[in-house]
């Protein structure tokens, strides 16, 4: 999990995008909207799938991977 933490908050963009994902889901979910809230979430599941496959693609989830 650390590795993916890394990858997902090392710019202050991922940090970002991360935070005004969780406003815009948290306004949807306030507000009643089932299907937004459903998209957003999926939307954010997609994004945290790529980054995890891309530590698996360049090998960063082994035992030997920096940390």
């Amino acid at each position: 999990m650390r590795p993916l933490l890394i990858v997902k908050f090392s710019t202050l963009l991922g940090g970002r995008n991360t935070v005004a994902h969780h406003d815009r889901l948290v306004d949807v979910c306030a507000g009643g909207d089932a299907k937004a809230a459903a998209e957003l979430s999926g939307q954010h599941w997609s994004e945290l799938g790529g980054h995890i496959n891309q530590l698996f693609d360049t090998n960063q989830l082994t035992e030997d991977a920096p940390v």
